[in-house]
């Protein structure tokens, strides 16, 4: 009788587990591999101070930050990582040349600014046409979540290396909607 109950507790610890689980999947974040390090921000799907976003239909450009926390708070120490785009909205499934693209690394000890190296994505003209070294391809807006991917090399303005995106990153940022 006794390992029976067992079972059956051990059985419902182990489902609500899984289910702890499933709900513990963000719901918006950015994943890439930058420079080497692995960038991975995620949120509940809302805008907070880690990640955050707006869509601007009318100017026809949307715009979001991500930057590496712990817990939705800021890292006090060592090194940290944002990312900022500002790009124009292209149609579904479109690489497009994205206009303003950072990348930072910060290195903090309890909060003090230690160290900050800074590549921006360098942007050109093919005409009428705007060139840039990053592309983004936005894959869905559902009205709240954006949702999409980026690839290429952030170059340095301060005589760094520049910044190879491994890959591609991926994002599902929550949007502010103007």
């Amino acid at each position: 009788m006794r390992n029976r109950w067992a079972l059956a507790v051990l059985a419902a610890v182990a489902l609500s587990g899984v289910a702890g689980q499933a709900a513990a999947k963000p719901k918006s974040f950015v994943f890439a591999r930058i420079n080497g390090q692995k960038l991975n921000v995620t949120g509940k799907g809302k805008s907070n101070s880690c990640l955050n976003g707006i869509y601007n239909a009318t100017s026809g450009v949307f715009s979001f930050g991500a930057l590496e926390c712990r817990h939705g708070r800021p890292i006090p120490r060592g090194r940290v990582q944002f990312v900022g785009f500002a790009c124009s909205i292209s149609p579904l499934g479109q690489p497009t040349p994205c206009g303003v693209a950072s990348y930072t690394e910060f290195t903090f000890k309890r909060y003090a600014l230690l160290s900050e190296k800074d590549w921006v994505a360098t942007v050109g003209f093919d005409g009428p046409n705007i060139t840039s070294t990053i592309t983004v391809t936005l894959d869905s807006f559902d009205g709240t979540i954006l949702r999409g991917s980026f690839s290429g090399v952030y170059d340095s303005q301060t005589g760094n290396p520049s910044a190879a995106i491994d890959g591609e990153g991926t994002f599902a940022v929550p949007m502010r909607v103007e």
